[in-house]
């Protein structure tokens, strides 16, 4: 089992990972541009091997997704640590703001073998570039957790303050996040 603290206080780390678009997703002609074509369009990391950097700890997720005609509704990064993609082990992003960017802190548990992000789950035209995942220490990622970086939803007509309050929990995993910062387990 990995030490949790030590897990998360690790140096800062940042892995860049291209995508590759996988299923109900068109590209358009323009660079980066994808059309989802059904409900559950999917990208997979164009270089498995930079996987091998993304240990146990905390992460913040970093994904541009300018959306060019429609919505971008609950995109979704599910981690695979050995055992298939499943549920359980998927995390809810942010919804991209008006910059078309989705930032979101999580807390990955165990080495990932594999990663699927799905952008939306609606018809949409967009952008995409590559998903930033940085290291943070279990200070960085409380920190930008009380900023409002959170996991959650946010109406993409209301512009967001500077320092959002923190998101009420929408799950059981965020629960379980604001009781190892409360711990001091990361």
């Amino acid at each position: 089992m990995v030490d949790a603290l030590a897990a998360t206080d690790e140096p800062a780390r940042i892995v860049e990972l291209a995508l590759a678009p996988v299923h109900d997703l068109h590209a358009t002609g323009v660079a980066g541009e994808y059309v989802s074509v059904g409900d559950d369009p999917w990208f997979l990391p164009a270089h498995l091997e930079q996987l091998a950097e993304v240990t146990a700890g905390w992460w913040r997720l970093t994904w541009e997704l300018p959306v060019t005609d429609g919505w971008i509704v609950t995109p979704t990064a599910y981690f695979d640590f050995g055992n298939g993609f499943k549920e359980a082990d998927a995390v809810r992003l942010r919804e991209p703001d008006a910059q078309g960017v989705s930032e979101t802190i999580c807390w990955i548990r165990a080495p990932l073998t594999h990663l699927r992000l799905d952008p939306t789950a609606r018809r949409a035209r967009f952008r995409v570039g590559p998903l930033h995942m940085e290291r943070l220490t279990s200070a960085e990622a409380a920190e930008a957790m009380r900023a409002g970086v959170l996991t959650g939803t946010y109406p993409p007509s209301r512009p967001e303050p500077a320092i959002a309050p923190p998101l009420p929990p929408r799950g059981a995993w965020l629960d379980r996040w604001r009781l190892r910062l409360r711990r001091g387990a990361g």
